[in-house]
Parts: C-alpha cells; structure tokens; sequence
C-alpha cells in the first residue's frame, strides 16, 4: 500500500475541520447526524453486500485490468476489496456528507441516477462502528473514540449547550488516518487490489447476519452489473468464485442493446454450474413530464432514464432458445430488491425507490415516474424481446405464454 503522506493526513484533517466549524454554528446537526445513521442502519438492514458490489462495480468503470472483487470473513472481521480506482478526496468526501455522489450515472446527461446519492456504503453501520478504508489511494477510517474528544469540545464551547444535550456521536462525519495496517489487509493490496475495506463486527452474533447477506449474492445479482469480471467469497474456509463474461450482440433492427451475459459459478472447486441470459437494455429515455413521486430533493433533476429485461438462454441442437426464470425474481434496481417481479424474467430499471432499494412504489397518478418505467419495460418485451425471439428457436407466442398476472390483485390487475 502506499505509504501515508503528509498531504493525505493534511486532507483528513481539513474535512475534519470544516466539519467541526459546521457544528460550532449549528450544534444542533451533531443530533441530527448521529440520528440519521440511525434510521440509515435501520434501512440498509442485511443490505451491504448488494451495496458494497455495486459501489466496486461503479469503481471499475474506467479502470485496466482483472476487474475483482473479494469478500473475506477472518474469525469476526470482514474484509471487502476491489480493483476499482482507488479512493481519492472526492469519495472522502462524499462519504462524510452523504449528501452527494462521485458516480458519474447523471453528471453529464442528466440520466437518473443508481439508487440515493452515495449513501450505499452506509449499509456497513449494520455490521461495524468502525469502518477502514484501505486504498493505494487515500485510506482512511471512522472511529467513534477518536471523534468523541473534538466533538464534544465544540460542544463544551457551545452557548446554551452542554454534553448532556448530545443524543450520541456521529460516526462517519470526521475522517481519520488509519494507525496500521493489518496483515491481511496488506496482502490483499499485494495482490492487485487498490482498496480494501476492513469491518469489525460489532459483535459475534452479526457473524450469521454478514454470512447470509453475502450468500444473497447470486447469478442474478451479476446480470445487471456492468464492469465486475469475477467475484470471490472467502468464508469460514469454504471458497466459491463467479466469473462474469459480457457479450454484445449486432441485431439489426433492435431499439435497445443486447447482451449475452454468461455467469459461471464454482464452489470448492466441485461442480461447476454455468448460466446465460440475454440482457435486453435501453438507455437515455426521455422521461418528459413523468416525475411523479420522485423527491428532486435527493435525485435532482432528471431528463432520461433506463430499463433491461434478461431472460435465461439456452443452446440445442445448434439453436438459441430463450426460456423463462423458474420462478419469479426479484424485481431489480440493479440490485434485488423485495419485489417479486410479476413476469418469469429478470426486469431493471433505474425506479426510485426508498433509501435501501427494497421496494418499490407505484402510484395510480398520471404521470407517476415508476409506472412510467414499468410501461417501458412492457415496451421493451412486446417489441425488441419479442422480435428477437423470431431469430431463435422460441416463438413469440411461447414468450406470452408464460406471462401469469393471476397472482396479482384484482385492483393491481385493473390498473
């Protein structure tokens, strides 16, 4: 890893100091800071995993090379890492405001963006009260220890304030040079890793909650994610790896792009389990006077959009046929969320969701955005899947043949 300089310690304490002028004008953000990681860990409940993939995968998007990332779980500290760029001052400080993002999905088109601005890595407050950043960029940790003393002399300076006014402190808001690195985390940035993120758990009964979180992640999961090549797992000595390989096809007459996106899954080098899905996706849809439900407060403004529908694909005889998901996924934001997807295929999109991305409302309204979506996912499969699915083995009348609404409720059905 690269050496600590004078200028990345210069840095964390600017942030630091900036933050703490901030409290010494409004004492009150202290409460409300801590108060909001609060209701941050009780939305990202079980969910870190999907965001700590995804941020990786946004990380990797410019990035030369394996395109990796690692989950490791050593006795009762879980360790995260990725060969995305690395961390620069820019996602420091992103990560101490949670109020903006580094992800380049709306900077420039106005598309709309991946879940809610930079606020996924917050996920990790389930698991631990003292993140570490690790990075051949800028590393970094928070500690609540370590920000208690600075806190609470802004406080003791405070007119009309005193520590018993303090509810808690706030955990990721001033950014500390780490004091070591451990050995494991050094061996991982040996191997080609730019950053590694190390979480202790706060305590051992979270070690079953940070196992079947990251045994969420599935082939599914991979679908929709757009740079990430393999996925290793490392937990309590058993070892699983997923390779994801992309594949783009040239079919003339198509609106949207297609992509054949072939998952292989191997666990404790047994059987090999190999899955394709075509990945339909259309890009840049002009939104237009469709905004109802969305909080500009937290997306800004948005012009377009996107939506992809994957269906599981299938070689006999020499020919393609596209078939249907055995059971009814989840409906993606492209991670899983708590929806069950009405129709036997993988559907995503870019709704707006709640903070956590586990679930997705859909209003009556006129012009309520993710009906809107929802619309251009109908679109995207009455037209392209469908066409597509007259150059292959399986007809368009199969396709509808597996659409059942009849779990659906009669007023969901009417609408």
């Amino acid at each position: 890893m690269r050496p600590a300089t004078s200028s990345d310690s210069e840095f964390l304490k600017e942030v630091r100091n900036s933050r703490l002028s901030s409290y010494r004008s409004t004492p009150q953000d202290i409460n409300a800071h801590y108060s909001d990681e609060g209701q941050i860990q009780a939305d990202y409940h079980k969910r870190f995993a999907f965001e700590l993939i995804q941020n990786a995968d946004d990380a990797m998007a410019d990035v030369e090379g394996q395109k990796r990332v690692r989950f490791e779980l050593d006795g009762n500290t879980l360790l995260v890492a990725n060969t995305g760029r690395p961390i620069d001052e820019d996602d420091i400080e992103a990560l101490c405001t949670m109020s903006y993002t580094t992800k380049d999905a709306s900077e420039d088109d106005e598309e709309a963006p991946i879940g809610h601005k930079g606020r996924g890595f917050s996920s990790v407050l389930d698991l631990t009260d003292r993140p570490q950043v690790y990075s051949t960029g800028i590393s970094f940790e928070f500690d609540r220890g370590r920000a208690s003393d600075p806190i609470y002399e802004v406080v003791d300076s405070a007119e009309d304030w005193t520590r018993a006014d303090i509810n808690g402190i706030p955990l990721m808001r001033l950014p500390f040079p780490p004091k070591q690195t451990p050995e494991l985390v050094e061996e991982l940035l040996d191997d080609g890793f730019n950053t590694v993120f190390r979480f202790k758990l706060k305590s051992d009964d979270l070690r079953e909650d940070a196992l079947s979180a990251i045994s969420d992640l599935d082939k599914h999961t991979a679908v929709f994610l757009q740079n990430l090549e393999e996925l290793e797992l490392s937990l309590d000595g058993s070892t699983e790896e997923w390779g994801i390989q992309r594949e783009h096809k040239e079919v003339d007459d198509l609106q949207s792009n297609l992509e054949f996106v072939r998952v292989e899954h191997a666990e404790d080098e047994s059987k090999t389990d190999r899955s394709t899905f075509a990945l339909f996706s259309r890009q840049r849809i002009p939104i237009s006077e469709n905004i109802g439900g969305i909080d500009t407060n937290t997306w800004g403004e948005v012009d377009t959009t996107r939506v992809g529908l994957a269906l599981r694909v299938t070689r006999n005889s020499g020919e393609i046929h596209l078939e249907p998901l055995e059971e009814r996924p989840s409906l993606h934001v492209f991670l899983p969320t708590e929806e069950r997807c009405p129709i036997p295929a993988l559907v995503n999109g870019a709704f707006y969701t709640k903070i956590s991305r586990t679930s997705v409302d859909v209003t009556a309204d006129e012009n309520n955005y993710n009906a809107f979506l929802l619309e251009q996912v109908a679109e995207l499969l009455a037209g392209d899947v469908l066409s597509y699915s007259e150059r292959t083995a399986t007809s368009p009348a199969q396709i509808l043949g597996w659409l059942d609404f009849t779990h659906l409720t009669e007023n969901a059905r009417e609408a």
